[in-house]
């Protein structure tokens, strides 16, 4: 539901929106937002190649999403982090804070493969210790978004 304020929800639409239709032909891709729960587009967890047809696709499922909920990632984490073929790579997303658990579930899936996951908290920096915890441990990377 905080995404609801400001310009974060338009923000959060038009990057992700940008990071899809600039992706090459021959990369796939799968977008799990969460709030409360996992609500992946498509409505379920499933590759997608980058074809022109699918970002159009994510293109109008982005632009539909609507804020909503609270902030607990692990039923996303849980889904992707079995995938197979696995990511190779995550970017997580946050504005809220959520509880220490997610990191200890992350840690716990990812032991006999590292995917590296990218963290990004956006707007509020309440939940910038975890989120540094798990890039350290995934191999990934931190950033603020302000």
């Amino acid at each position: 539901g905080s995404m609801a304020e400001g310009e974060r929800m338009p923000t959060l639409r038009r990057e992700l929106i940008s990071s899809i239709s600039e992706m090459r032909d021959g990369t796939s891709f799968v977008v799990a937002p969460f709030s409360s729960g996992s609500f992946p587009l498509g409505g379920k967890v499933q590759w997608r190649d980058a074809t022109p047809s699918s970002k159009k696709w994510a293109k109008g499922a982005i632009e539909a999403l609507t804020p909503d909920g609270g902030t607990d990632p692990s039923a996303s984490f849980q889904e992707v982090l079995v995938m197979r073929p696995r990511p190779d790579a995550i970017y997580f997303m946050t504005d809220g804070e959520f509880d220490a658990s997610v990191a200890d579930l992350i840690k716990d899936m990812s032991k006999s493969v590292k995917t590296p996951i990218h963290c990004l908290c956006f707007g509020s920096a309440g939940s910038e210790e975890l989120m540094k915890r798990i890039a350290k441990e995934s191999g990934g990377t931190y950033h603020f978004i302000p």
